[in-house]
């Protein structure tokens, strides 16, 4: 049976129990008990008997004595315990519809870029509150607000399972448990099992359905529409004999995402940094080192110390990018040469180039290998500074107010309320406060180009370097918003490279054993050896009669004054 089938089978009883208050029926130190009763005259006009009570406890955890008062000890969740009390002296098949929680903090929705939980959606973006769950196939379920959103606009509803009792596979009826998952939090629903004992297997929905969810207004704006505040539904039939009742017990998980806190409650998934996650992994924890090292003073300390140990390793492959642009400039007048004489034959000018490259061993695309290589490291620490929540509201540098979050930009000074709203509005291009640290990083990155990149021997070239210079001015808009831990990582990245380039010594272009080498596929080395004295002589001999004609042409003007 579908969930939509649930409202045909059942009809409503008492809608007014989503919005009503309910009685409170008992308090105590660590319990507090809401009832609701749904009276015999009501429950009679649809073919019930009653009365039934719906009773919701919640329960403080009980931590042992001896816990410690860390992250490592239980203590981050309640307990909610779902009663309905059949009343009546007959059996009734009920079934009842929960939502999950709603209103959780979004606190960073105009900056950061929450991971999409399945790295196989491509395309698809999260929002600031998404629906997360597991059951026994699918160790992480996740669905983004904005496909929620997008269900909800269409005309037939859009139903997505967490756990589904129809499937024929009894591990995907399994539910494990399921939640509302936000940036730095996560708000998630652990059914309580007896031992061996599955709970819920072939009796509960767990669903995202935006419709039967009630979705507040959707708004029109549709950078707004991933703060809509989703949730997720949970439906059960309930079998009551006369006078019995049905009990459902479960923890609620209410917590930040710190991956101590998670792993006690088996809820590390969540916590997903999605591709290249291994890098992000382990940059966290050398991040983390620097931390300690610098004995807990600055996080923005710590991302300096890491940038310096990866452009430390890095320095072979920067020395060979840099000995890669010394050929490409040597080569550049033969390349013009061939691309004259092969003005009009491609596959010539494309065989001639060939050639060349192959005698000066030169790759045209070896410049390329040490930004494919950074990509990794890249992507993965722009995620992991996005994703770990140790970086939260840790300053740049301690006592002062500006750049006092690294997860988030550094806002400098607030600028929405005299900006037009298409730049400075939180659904704008920029946001609502101006970043000091990405102008730094984009002039950085101009100046390195200006400062290496070989002078252009052609209109093609200097366009070419123009569309660079433009492409940087670009990315400086695209990552306005970007964390300012991520700044401080290509602020010190930059200058590294500058001082590198400038202080190490340069590497040595030896193209004559260069050529030699690439050559001895075709030739012995003697040959091209004496090829290259014939060449020498020639050069000579020819600088010789360059000298004498020019002392000629001296002399003769002198005889004519």
């Amino acid at each position: 049976m579908k969930p939509g089938a649930i409202d045909e089978a059942w009809p409503e009883l008492d809608g007014d129990m989503k919005d009503a208050n309910w009685e409170v029926s008992k308090v105590t130190k660590d319990l507090v008990e809401l009832t609701f009763e749904l009276s015999e005259a009501k429950l009679k006009e649809l073919g019930y008997q009653g009365p039934i009570t719906v009773f919701k406890r919640y329960k403080m955890p009980e931590v042992p004595v001896d816990a410690p008062a860390d992250l490592t000890s239980r203590t981050f969740h309640l307990n909610l315990e779902v009663e309905i009390k059949n009343g009546s002296n007959q059996a009734q098949q009920l079934a009842y519809k929960m939502d999950g929680p709603t209103g959780l903090t979004a606190e960073t929705w105009w900056y950061a870029n929450k991971i999409h939980g399945r790295q196989t959606a491509i395309g698809y973006i999260a929002g600031a509150r998404d629906v997360v769950g597991a059951n026994g196939v699918n160790s992480y379920v996740f669905y983004g607000c904005p496909e929620i959103v997008k269900g909800a606009q269409k005309t037939i509803p859009k139903i997505d399972f967490i756990c589904d009792p129809g499937s024929n596979d009894a591990r995907d009826r399994e539910l494990k448990w399921v939640g509302v998952d936000s940036h730095y939090f996560n708000v998630s629903m652990i059914p309580n099992v007896e031992s061996g004992e599955s709970f819920m297997t072939n009796s509960v929905w767990a669903y995202v359905n935006s419709r039967q969810g009630k979705l507040p207004e959707i708004p029109k704006n549709a950078r707004l529409q991933k703060l809509v505040d989703c949730t997720f539904q949970m439906v059960a039939p309930a079998d009551l004999a006369p006078g019995g009742s049905l009990v459902k017990s479960f923890d609620v998980f209410i917590g930040p995402k710190d991956p101590v806190v998670l792993k006690q409650y088996g809820l590390s998934d969540v916590r997903t940094f999605g591709w290249f996650s291994w890098c992000s992994i382990v940059l966290l924890k050398v991040l983390h080192f620097f931390y300690l090292l610098t004995f807990k003073t600055s996080y923005g300390l710590a991302i300096i110390l890491l940038t310096v140990l990866v452009r430390s390793l890095m320095i072979p492959l920067s020395r060979k990018a840099a000995l890669n642009a010394q050929m490409m400039q040597h080569l550049q007048p033969q390349m013009k040469e061939i691309t004259e004489k092969y003005k009009d034959d491609m596959e010539k000018r494309a065989a001639a180039q060939r050639e060349l490259y192959q005698k000066y061993k030169f790759n045209p695309f070896g410049g390329c290998f040490m930004m494919f290589f950074q990509l990794p490291v890249f992507y993965g620490l722009y995620k992991a500074l996005n994703v770990d929540i140790a970086l939260r509201d840790q300053p740049l540098i301690p006592g002062m107010q500006w750049c006092s979050n690294l997860a988030a930009p550094d806002q400098l000074f607030f600028w929405e309320n005299w900006m037009p709203a298409v730049l400075a509005a939180p659904t704008g291009w920029l946001g609502p406060y101006f970043n000091i640290l990405p102008i730094l990083t984009m002039i950085l990155f101009i100046a390195q180009q200006k400062l290496f990149t070989p002078p252009p021997t052609d209109d093609q070239q200097k366009m070419m370097q123009k569309m660079m210079t433009f492409m940087m001015i670009f990315m400086g808009v695209m990552f306005f918003k970007v964390a300012a831990g991520l700044c401080i990582y290509f602020i010190t990245s930059s200058l590294w490279g500058i001082i590198e380039r400038k202080l190490l010594p340069k590497p040595v272009l030896d193209t004559d054993k260069l050529a030699l080498e690439g050559g001895s596929s075709r030739a012995s080395r003697k040959q091209l050896k004496a090829e290259a004295a014939k060449t020498e002589k020639r050069d000579s001999e020819a600088e010789a009669r360059r000298v004498r004609n020019a002392e000629r042409k001296k002399k003769l003007k002198q005889r004519g004054n």
